[in-house]
C-alpha cells in the first residue's frame, strides 16, 4: 500500500489555463528558461539551434570570379558590337580564355560566353554582342558577405545552412545544449519490444515513440526503464537521479493512470496540474520534483502523444530559446460534419486528400488507444473548447503531422468499411506506390451524400432496393443529372449467420430466429445490411416482433460478431471475415454486391485511374478471393454509366 496522499479527482482546467499555470509555476522557480550554450563543429551542427548569430568570418566568393566558361574581357571593349559589325578582341594583351569558378583577370569585368565568341586566329577572336558591365561575373561577398549574419540567433541549423557557414569561413558555432530528458514507463505488465507478450502482458510502445519526437524537437534522451505503479516505485527509479535531466517525462500505467506519477509530485515536490479539459489527454500531470519539472502521460497512445504536443515539445522549445519549429497548418474543407463536447478542447486526426479542387479533411478513430489511427492520420484538427459542432463543408485549419507530406495523390474512398480496402491499399502500394488510399467508414449513403458534396473521390456502397430486387444503380441513377458517374464492381460476397463455434443451437434458417431458445443481434437501422435483412424477413414471412432481440443494433460486423462471441447473443447476419477474425463459425444466407460510385470527372485523374487498373490487376484478385467467400468475378467491371476505358 501506498502512504502517499495522492489526487482525490482529475481537474477540469481550460488549456490556457492549464499552460499559464504550468509556466509560472516554472518561471516563479526558475526553471524552463533558455539553457545553457555549448560549442560544437559546424559539420555536427545539424538540428542544433544556435545561441547568437553566426556572423560570416571571410566572404564568398572571396574573389571576383567568372560565373561561366568564355573569354574575359573589359566590357568597354565590347560596346558597339553585334553580328553584322563585330568586335576583334586581341588575347592575353586585350581578353583570355577562363572557366567557370575561375578569377578574373586584372582589367577585365565581364565574361563573353563560348558560344558568342567566333575565331579569327590564334591571337584573335571576334565578339558578335555586347556585353555590360559584371556580366557572367559572380563579384566579391554574392553569396555571403564578410560580418554579414548567416544564421540569425534562435534558430535550427539545416543541411543547407551548413554549407553557407563553412562558406562563409565558419567552422565552429555556439548553439544550445539539448535539454536532457529521462524517460520512464509504468506498468508491472510491460514488457520491452524485443520481448514477445504473454497473455495480460503488453509490449511498451510509447518510449520508442517518444524517443524520435524528443530528439525532433531538440532533446537528447535517456530511457529509464519500467517500473511497477506504485508512488514507492517511481521514487526510487527517480531520486537517486538528482539533477541528471531538464525535464522527465513518465508514461503512466493503464491501471492507475496519472494518479500514480501525480501522487509521487504531491507528496516530494509540488502537483502543479492534475487535469486538463483536453480530449485526448484529460488526466495529464504536470508538477515539479526537486528542481525538474516532471510531466506524466496519460496511458493511451494518442493521449500520450497529444499531451506531449502540448506540454512537452513547448517546454523543449523553451529551453532551446527557439520558438516551434517544423508547424504547418493548412486550410482544408471539413468532409464529414462533427460535434465535439462542448467546453472541452478536442484533438482530431483527420485524413487530407486533394478531391477536384479543394483539400478535403476527414475525421478519423476517436479512439484514446489507437496508435494506427495517428499512423494513418495526415494531420491534427484542433476544435476549440467553445466549439461544439463543425458542419461538413465548413473550412478548418489543420497542423500537417508531417511537414514534408503531399496530397494530391491521396485517393479518398468514403462509405461502407470492408477488410477487402485493406487488401487493395497493398496492392496499389506495390503497383502504385504514389497513390495513398483513405477511407472512412460513414456508411453507404453518408458515402454518397458526401459524393454529392465533392468531398471524396468515390463512394462505397451496397444499398439494396426491395423494389427493384438490384444493388446500388437505383440509388444512384438520380444523381446522374447533376453528376454523371459509373459504378464499378468492387466485390459481391456472402451475408450469412454467424453464430458461435460448432453452431450449438443449430441455426441454419430464417425460421430460426424465431425459437424461444435463440437471440439475436441487428445492424443499426438504415445500414445496408439492415435494409437487405428486413427485406428477406418480409420475403421469409418472418415479422420482427417474432424475433427476440431485434432492437438490439450494433455499427459494424465487427461488433456483431465481438457480441455474438461474447455469449450476450447467439446468432446475428454479417459477414464471414469477422467470424473468421473471432474463431465463429459462418453459415452463407444470401449474395451482396459492393460497388464504387465513381465521378466520371475523375476517371482520368492518376489516383483513380490507378486503383481501376489494381482492381484489375490478376494480382488483386488473386488476394480478393483468399478471402473467404469474396467472389471477385465481377471486380473492376463498370456495370452503370458506361466503360471509362
Amino acid at each position: 500500500m501506498s502512504s502517499f496522499a495522492g489526487p482525490r479527482e482529475l481537474e477540469d482546467a481550460p488549456l490556457e489555463e492549464a499552460r499559464e499555470r504550468w509556466y509560472n509555476e516554472l518561471e516563479f522557480r526558475g526553471l524552463g528558461g533558455v539553457g545553457p550554450a555549448e560549442i560544437v563543429d559546424v559539420s555536427h551542427s545539424l538540428g542544433r539551434t544556435t545561441a547568437e548569430p553566426v556572423v560570416a568570418r571571410r566572404s564568398s566568393p572571396h574573389y571576383y570570379m567568372a560565373a561561366v566558361d568564355g573569354l574575359a574581357v573589359r566590357s568597354t571593349q565590347t560596346f558597339g558590337a553585334t553580328p553584322d559589325r563585330p568586335v576583334s578582341i586581341r588575347l592575353t594583351s586585350e581578353g583570355s580564355f577562363v572557366d567557370s569558378g575561375s578569377p578574373l583577370p586584372d582589367g577585365t569585368d565581364a565574361v563573353v560566353p563560348l558560344h558568342e565568341v567566333g575565331f579569327v586566329n590564334v591571337d584573335e577572336m571576334r565578339v558578335q554582342s555586347a556585353s555590360a558591365p559584371w556580366r557572367n561575373v559572380n563579384p566579391i561577398g554574392e553569396d555571403v558577405h564578410s560580418s554579414e549574419i548567416i544564421v540569425p540567433a534562435c534558430h535550427r541549423i539545416r543541411a543547407l545552412h551548413i554549407g553557407a557557414l563553412l562558406r562563409g569561413g565558419v567552422h565552429r558555432i555556439s548553439v544550445r545544449a539539448r535539454p536532457r530528458v529521462g524517460l520512464l514507463a509504468l506498468g508491472r505488465n510491460l514488457l520491452d519490444s524485443d520481448t514477445e507478450p504473454g497473455v495480460g502482458e503488453r509490449v511498451e510502445a510509447m518510449r520508442p515513440i517518444l524517443l524520435p519526437l524528443c530528439e525532433e524537437a531538440g532533446a537528447s534522451i535517456e530511457m529509464l526503464g519500467i517500473v511497477g505503479e506504485t508512488p514507492e516505485e517511481v521514487r526510487n527509479a527517480l531520486m537517486p537521479l538528482g539533477a541528471r535531466f531538464d525535464i522527465v517525462v513518465i508514461l503512466s500505467g493503464r491501471s492507475h493512470g496519472t494518479v500514480v506519477p501525480a501522487a509521487w509530485m504531491a507528496s516530494d515536490g509540488q502537483l502543479v496540474l492534475y487535469g486538463a479539459n483536453i480530449k485526448p489527454g484529460h488526466s495529464v500531470a504536470l508538477g515539479v520534483v526537486g528542481q525538474v519539472p516532471v510531466v506524466a502521460l496519460p496511458g493511451n497512445v494518442v493521449s500520450a502523444y497529444i499531451t506531449f504536443d502540448l506540454f512537452v515539445r513547448p517546454l523543449i522549445h523553451r529551453f532551446l530559446g527557439a520558438v516551434a519549429d517544423g508547424q504547418i497548418e493548412l486550410s482544408a474543407v471539413l468532409g464529414q460534419g462533427i460535434v465535439s463536447p462542448v467546453g472541452t478542447d478536442e484533438f482530431l486526426r483527420v485524413f487530407l486528400s486533394e478531391v477536384g479542387e479543394r483539400r478535403i479533411a476527414v475525421p478519423i478513430s476517436r479512439g484514446a488507444d489507437i496508435a494506427t489511427s495517428l499512423v494513418r492520420a495526415d494531420a491534427i484538427l484542433h476544435v476549440p473548447a467553445e466549439v461544439e459542432s463543425i458542419p461538413d463543408g465548413h473550412r478548418v485549419r489543420v497542423r500537417l503531422l508531417d511537414p514534408t507530406a503531399r496530397f494530391e495523390n491521396n485517393l479518398l474512398i468514403l462509405g461502407t468499411y470492408d477488410v477487402a480496402f485493406d487488401i487493395l491499399r497493398n496492392a496499389m502500394a506495390r503497383l502504385f506506390p504514389e497513390v495513398t488510399l483513405q477511407t472512412a467508414n460513414v456508411g453507404s449513403r453518408g458515402g454518397l451524400t458526401a459524393l454529392r458534396r465533392g468531398h471524396c473521390h468515390a463512394a462505397a456502397i451496397h444499398l439494396f432496393d426491395g423494389e427493384s430486387g438490384r444493388y446500388n444503380e437505383p440509388f444512384v441513377r438520380p444523381l446522374v443529372d447533376e453528376m454523371p458517374l459509373v459504378l464499378v464492381n468492387f466485390f459481391r460476397r456472402p451475408l450469412g449467420f454467424v453464430v458461435a463455434r460448432g453452431n450449438p443451437k443449430s441455426i441454419r434458417t430464417l425460421a430460426d430466429l424465431t425459437r424461444d431458445d435463440v437471440l439475436f443481434v441487428n445492424r443499426q437501422h438504415g445500414s445496408g445490411t439492415r435494409v437487405l435483412i428486413d427485406h428477406e424477413l418480409r420475403k421469409g414471412g418472418v415479422g420482427p416482433h417474432q424475433i427476440k432481440g431485434y432492437s438490439t443494433e450494433t455499427y459494424t460486423h465487427m461488433s456483431l460478431a465481438a457480441t455474438i462471441a461474447s455469449g450476450a447473443a447467439d446468432v446475428g447476419i454479417g459477414i464471414a471475415t469477422v467470424a473468421r477474425a473471432l474463431g465463429l463459425d459462418f453459415i452463407p444466407f444470401i449474395v451482396e454486391q459492393l460497388d464504387l460510385a465513381i465521378p466520371r470527372r475523375f476517371l482520368q485523374g492518376f489516383p483513380v485511374s490507378s486503383m481501376l487498373r489494381t482492381l484489375r490487376s490478376r494480382e488483386f484478385r488473386t488476394e480478393l478471393e483468399g478471402l473467404m467467400y469474396y467472389d471477385s468475378e465481377w471486380t473492376g467491371r463498370v456495370h452503370f454509366g458506361g466503360d471509362p476505358a
